[in-house]
């Protein structure tokens, strides 16, 4: 901010953005040099605005001391987010059973394992299903 006071004062704040050329009188539209259009002083000031918010943002966030939770924040969103598609699923689902999906053939059997079905969910599966077939399925 000093040098672009100091060089307004001056009046040859300007800078050809194409040769580097600098110390261009503010009233020059051209390079002297390439004759390129030179970026007016406002312009100029956006440039070095970008700069300053990023010095700005990152010194605020060193003020502020994130607790464990935010630290981890993605893992526990992932976390929350698959619980929330279970309890949707098993909500949605009208035999109020959940499978996962299994990636692994390990997993396959663990699941097989752990989620067989016994008599009675079959039989009350079948049960809620009958409604729906036509008259002639029932035979």
């Amino acid at each position: 901010d000093k040098l672009l006071n100091n060089n307004k004062q001056c009046g040859s704040i300007k800078k050809c953005l194409e040769c580097q050329t600098s110390n261009i009188n503010n009233k020059k539209q051209l390079c002297p040099n390439c004759n390129a259009k030179l970026p007016t002083i406002n312009e100029l000031k956006q440039l070095n605005e970008p700069l300053v918010i990023a010095n700005n943002t990152e010194k605020s966030l060193s003020e502020w001391e994130l607790s464990e939770e935010m630290k981890n924040f993605s893992e526990l969103a992932h976390t929350k987010r698959i619980e929330f598609i279970q309890k949707i699923l098993i909500e949605k689902n009208f035999t109020r059973t959940w499978h996962p999906l299994t990636i692994t053939s390990e997993e396959a059997n663990f699941q097989k394992f752990k989620n067989s079905l016994s008599k009675k969910e079959i039989l009350s599966i079948i049960n809620s299903l009958l409604p729906y077939l036509n008259d002639l399925d029932h035979l």
